[in-house]
């Protein structure tokens, strides 16, 4: 049983390992622009700040920020914005691009193991991070939610249907979240690069127990 432990926690190093080289690698071409990539804030952001799921002075974590389009608009409506992604290439563009920005800070980390963070949010976005990750990181992943948030906090997660149908989707999401979490609703919605990239994501809105 040691040596067993002692091998998933080997092989989950490597995983994150890899998924960190992966994605500094991507973000330092010159031409990365995918698909799913806009210079633009997530059309689930956008409707959530407009429904009051997302509110002025509001605390908020963006799991996932990428280059921080999302994390500067939501702070420049007057809500205190930490934003994370795994790549500190990235994370160093969004700080040079933003430096301006108040209520807004990047940090770089892995989502996947406890990190240093001493805020208790009101609300998580995650903009792509899940359903990237590997299903042995997702207890990782969990526990962070749980230090990062407080009862009635809300979280937000949003899961491409490129391999998955929206059904196989929220029982995924439900299966991982539903005894930390309640499901209030779900909605389908365009990515933020509708001309390229026009399938519907799933995304989720939990509120924490």
């Amino acid at each position: 049983m040691l040596l067993h432990g002692l091998f998933k926690s080997a092989q989950n190093l490597n995983r994150r390992r890899r998924m960190r080289r992966s994605w500094e690698h991507q973000w330092r071409k010159p031409n990365f622009c995918p698909n799913w990539l806009a210079d633009a804030p997530r059309p689930f952001v956008i409707t959530g700040f407009e429904r009051g799921w997302l509110a002025p002075r509001m605390t908020v974590l963006e799991i996932g920020c990428g280059r921080g389009r999302t994390a500067a608009w939501l702070a420049e409506r007057g809500l205190q914005v930490v934003a994370l992604d795994i790549s500190p290439y990235v994370i160093e563009q969004a700080r040079k691009r933003f430096c301006n920005q108040p209520d807004l800070e990047f940090r770089c980390a892995d989502v996947c193991v406890p990190a240093n963070l001493s805020t208790v949010f009101d609300v998580i976005l995650d903009t792509g991070c899940l359903q990237h990750l590997h299903p042995s990181l997702r207890g990782g992943y969990c526990e962070n939610l749980l230090v990062w948030s407080r009862p009635g906090s809300r979280f937000v997660v949003t899961m491409h249907k490129v391999t998955h149908s929206a059904s196989e989707r929220r029982l995924e999401v439900q299966a991982l979240l539903s005894t930390l979490f309640d499901l209030v609703y779900t909605e389908e919605v365009p990515p933020a690069n509708a001309e390229k990239f026009r399938h519907l994501n799933s995304v989720f809105h939990f509120v924490r127990r």
